[in-house]
Formats: C-alpha cells, structure tokens, sequence
C-alpha cells in the first residue's frame, strides 16, 4: 500500500472478493520527511494507508527496504547515467524490490499471493501457464513496467485494478469511503524530487558533469557540451549548437566524453539488441516470429520480427519502420495482441547505417 488511492481500492475490492489481507508499505528511503510531491513512503503516505487500513480493519505495517533501494536502484540509476544509457529506475524496483525483496517476504511469511494497484491482468491459460497482458484501461496500461515477472511471480500474484479505469477505481474509493478517493497521482521519479534528474544527478555524481566535445557522425568538432548526463538520446532542443537543419543527440559517448548529434534520418532505428531478456512463459518465441515492441511507457507499439541473439539472454529486433524513440538503458517489451511475451534492456542501437555494438 502506497496511500494512494490505485492500492487502497485493491485492498478494499479483494476485502470484498473474500481475501483475508495484511497492508504493507515499503520504506525505500532513510528521510520520510515530505521533502518533495513525488517522493515516495513519505510520512503523508504512511498516514493514509494506516488510515485506509483502519477504515477497513486490515493489519498494516511499514517494511524498510531502503538500504536494497539505495543499492539496486538509486546506485544502479547513477552508474547508468555515467555510462551513457537512459535508465528505468521503477522497472529496476519491481525487478528487485517488489519481484524480489516483497515477494521473498510474502513466501518466507506463509502468504499467497501479493496483490498490487497495476493497471495490468494476470491470467491463467489452458495450457496452465500464466500470462501478463494489457490493461484494458490504455490510458492507464502499466504492462510494461511488469514485463521481468516470471511464472512463479504471476502465479503468487493479484491484480484486481486490470479491468477497471481510473474513473472506476475513484468511483470505488468514494463507494468504500476512503480518504484517498481524490487523491493526486504522484508522477516522474520517486526519489529525485523537485530540482529533476540532472540536479539530483550533479549532487550524486558531480563527475558526470564534465564538459566534453559535440561531434557528428563523421567526427566534426561541432561545439561542446555541459556533461553527457544532461542529455537524452533523440533531444534536438537545448544543443547549445546552430546547424542548417535540425540536430538530434544519436549517442552519449562516455569512453571518450563525447555527445553525437547528426539528422532525423541518422537517429532512426531499424535493429537493435535487447539484453537480459525475460521470456515470461520461460521460452522464447521461434526465431522470425513478428511481434509489437514498446520501448518506452505509454509509448508506440512497432512492429517488429524478433531473433536469436548471441546469448540466451538476449535477442535482435528487426523493426518494420524506423523509431526515433529509443535510447540504450530503456527497456524493450514485447507484445502479441494484448499479451506482454517479456522484455529487457536495450543494448546500443544501430542508428542509420551504423553497426550494432
């Protein structure tokens, strides 16, 4: 329970369903002042879902986490960015947060199932393997920040909200009487805060910061940039640099310092390499098989054929058109129809004509 209103409402639903529920909260940070709007588990928070489970007479609890968080997802978060790649830091928490330290609490204590506010169905086919699948809700479709779950997590997973949009979970929180029913969602990153990423970024690691050298596809020194960090692959406003036609960042180059630009036509993506990949049903699709790939939340789904990769854990993506969309560190998930085949993490892509490294 976040004290939101997303996990209040699947508390109240499954009270009514007839499970027996215990409310959890994670405590990821060591600060639980209410330091910024978008931090997370902070005292406002605790207060709601302990109000929440009183209203509805569960047990509830604070479990500290923070030290894991730091580690896996903050450390992981920092190290990305110095290394040129555009990490998920809330795909990062479910892989190891919630999928990992949760779910080992939930098994060590005798619990069933753990049960989450996503906006994503869990269901079992007739061949007894359990598939992840779209929200019907679109607008509010959280598929993808899930594709890392495995057999063994889906079949100890609930998600009530799959079926319901927003409108209906408020409607919900206002039918049980929770004092979260209008609550705001919380947006961006839970523990960068108010200032954003590169400001975070700069405190954390003043090092990747360094000015370096802006430079085309071909090597022509076009001007210099503030540090790698404050740059997102596919930006094309706040270059700092003037060219006959529009520039777009193609690559933070960290082994040198050095941020690649070229045109519209150099950023697009035709293939690419998706690493760690998690096939969810446990195999991985035929070799050709045409699928919709999504690399960013909320994002286009394009179409795509997958193939093996190098390594079991890895597989290459042939897109049907270009995507000016990606950037290494993002995570590719994989679609057919309304079912999430599983995903990874993008590897550096192939823009234009160059080759994948």
């Amino acid at each position: 329970m976040s004290g939101g209103v997303d996990s209040s409402v699947c508390a109240g639903l499954l009270l009514e369903q007839g499970y027996e529920c215990s409310g959890v909260m994670m405590r990821l940070h060591d600060d639980l002042i209410d330091c910024h709007e978008n931090a997370c588990c902070k005292k406002s928070d605790i207060a709601d879902a302990y109000g929440v489970a009183q209203m509805l007479g569960i047990p509830f609890r604070v479990v500290d986490f923070a030290e894991a968080f730091e580690r896996e997802v903050i450390e992981d978060f920092c190290a990305a960015y110095e290394q040129g790649l555009t990490p998920n830091p809330c795909i990062v928490c479910n892989r190891h947060i919630k999928f990992g330290l949760l779910h080992e609490l939930a098994h060590r204590e005798g619990y069933d199932y753990i049960a989450t506010g996503h906006y994503a169905r869990n269901e079992q086919g007739q061949d007894g393997l359990w598939q992840l699948k779209r929200g019907l809700d679109r607008k509010k479709d959280q598929s993808y920040v899930l594709h890392m779950a495995t057999q063994e997590h889906l079949s100890h997973l609930l998600l009530p909200l799959g079926a319901l949009t927003k409108a209906e979970v408020r409607d919900h929180a206002a039918r049980l009487g929770l004092k979260t029913a209008q609550k705001a969602e919380s947006q961006d990153i839970c523990f960068v805060g108010d200032e954003g990423y590169v400001d975070f970024l700069e405190k954390r690691r003043g090092g990747a910061f360094e000015a370096g050298p802006i430079v085309s596809v071909r090597g022509e020194l076009l001007g210099k940039h503030r540090g790698l960090a404050a740059y997102t692959e596919g930006q094309r406003k706040g270059l700092g640099i003037s060219a006959p036609h529009p520039l777009y960042v193609l690559e933070r180059r960290s082994k040198d310092n050095t941020l690649v630009v070229g045109s519209r036509e150099e950023l697009g993506v035709r293939s690419l390499v998706v690493c760690r990949v998690n096939w969810i049903s446990g195999q991985a699709p035929a070799s050709g098989t045409q699928l919709d790939v999504v690399v960013r939340y909320q994002g286009k789904a394009y179409s795509a054929h997958v193939f093996s990769g190098e390594t079991t854990d890895s597989c290459r993506l042939e897109l049907d058109e270009p995507c000016c969309e990606l950037a290494a560190g993002q995570s590719a998930v994989l679609y057919q129809d309304d079912v999430v085949l599983g995903g990874g993490t993008i590897c550096r892509p192939a823009r234009g004509t160059a080759d994948i490294v």
